[in-house]
């Protein structure tokens, strides 16, 4: 008889391309006791508390065939509180709990944000203009220009704030934490004002403050890369490139822990407290580069001279040298 044709076993499927981040939340109990003020909704007064029992972040990265563990936190406490004082509100949130990042297990990892001295008259305000954007008629607006005008200097005179911290504490102790803040602060002296007429949002502008700092104990290297489970990002990697930033003066090493802090106000930006240009990022080398641009610089200037001189100029001047 004729022999069937023989079928050769499927080829084990390819691991996709694309990257794939899983989030699961287990066992999440809220309590809630607000109020809420009148014309006022987005930010009741009041508190609330909690807890999660397990928030997993999971990821598969391109390439990849299982799903790595990122971040983990088990009993997560939370808690949150609205309070008003004069007119400006203060709210602050807060989530505490074990955890790890990536496979590296941590007594404590917590989040807090705030918000500082909200104006809440100028939130109601913005509440309206809020409603009229989310029905699709934010041609119709509920208040007038004078209004919104108004809002914006109630906002700034306010002097309002907002912030997020994160940290994490290791099982020997050593803590690493990194955040940020946005502000308005006090107008500028009157020689810097702006001239009447220009929008409020130029005004917003020169009295923003943004700050942001890190700490970063070398030894939380291999946490980081579990966590970003990244090829490119093992430990190693890592520790190259923030060598390679405190050697630019980007970061830096205080007994073994990195560390950082970027400011910017009134159009001027620091980082660890010294002037800071952005064009310092488009050199490959820092410091080093600029001097050789520099010594390029001359050396061509040197030779775009010699090559304008008269003819009869050059032996005469070699003769001077030589008398």
């Amino acid at each position: 008889g004729l022999d069937a044709p023989s079928t050769a076993p499927d080829a084990a499927a390819a691991p996709p391309a694309t990257s794939t981040t899983r989030v699961d939340l287990k066992g999440l109990v809220l309590n809630f006791a607000y109020h809420q003020p009148t014309g006022q909704w987005l930010m009741p007064l009041g508190k609330s508390d909690g807890q999660l029992e397990a928030f997993t972040v999971t990821h598969r990265a391109g390439r990849q065939t299982e799903f790595k563990p990122t971040l983990a936190l088990k009993a997560l406490r939370l808690e949150s509180e609205t309070t008003e004082n004069a007119g400006l509100l203060d709210a602050v949130t807060r989530a505490v709990g074990p955890g790890s990042l990536g496979a590296t297990e941590f007594k404590e990892i917590r989040y807090e944000s705030k918000f500082s001295r909200i104006d809440s008259q100028a939130l109601a305000t913005a509440q309206l203009l809020l409603m009229a954007f989310v029905s699709g008629t934010p041609d119709k607006q509920p208040v007038d220009d004078a209004a919104i005008r108004d809002m914006a200097q109630r906002w700034m005179n306010a002097r309002p704030a907002y912030s997020e911290r994160y940290s994490a504490t290791a099982q020997d102790g050593q803590v690493g934490e990194m955040g940020y803040e946005m502000s308005l602060r006090d107008a500028p002296s009157p020689d810097s004002a702006l001239p009447d007429g220009m929008p409020w949002f130029f005004a917003l502008l020169q009295r923003l403050h943004v700050s942001a700092d890190m700490r970063l104990p070398k030894t939380f290297l291999p946490a980081i890369a579990g966590m970003l489970n990244d090829p490119g990002m093992q430990p190693g990697a890592l520790a190259e490139m923030a060598d390679d930033f405190a050697r630019r003066g980007w970061l830096q090493d205080d007994a073994g822990v990195w560390v950082g802090k970027v400011e910017y106000g009134q159009g001027a930006l620091t980082l660890n407290g010294k002037p800071f240009s952005l064009q310092s990022l488009m050199t490959e080398d820092g410091d080093e580069d600029a001097d050789d641009d520099e010594g390029d610089a001359e050396e061509a200037e040197e030779a775009e001279q010699a090559e304008e001189e008269p003819a009869g100029a050059a032996p005469h001047a070699r003769g001077q040298q030589r008398s």
